[in-house]
């Protein structure tokens, strides 16, 4: 797939190519209100979507927790825990 250089995604797995384990047929059409594609594939499917200024909002197509071993999925898995340990639940306030 090719990741948008000025993505979120990019800054977390470090790079504008990877592989990534999609078997899909099917995939986004047309993103949501404030919502980005920032990754296809090579047929052009949507692999990765994001909502810019929204905090840690990114949908992904493809299975990163079967690439256990790849250091960009690794990095990916830690952001997203990260983002979860650093959040503050709504009404927690």
């Amino acid at each position: 797939m090719t990741i948008e250089r000025d993505s979120r995604l990019f800054a977390i797995v470090g790079k504008t190519r990877d592989r990534v384990n999609a078997l899909h047929h099917q995939s986004v059409d047309r993103p949501g209100d404030g919502l980005r594609v920032v990754a296809r594939d090579d047929q052009g499917l949507v692999q990765a979507l994001e909502a810019p200024g929204a905090g840690f909002v990114m949908g992904v197509q493809w299975h990163p927790e079967f690439l256990l071993l790849d250091r960009g999925q690794q990095r990916l898995f830690r952001a997203l825990v990260r983002a979860a340990r650093d959040s503050t639940p709504p009404g927690a306030a």
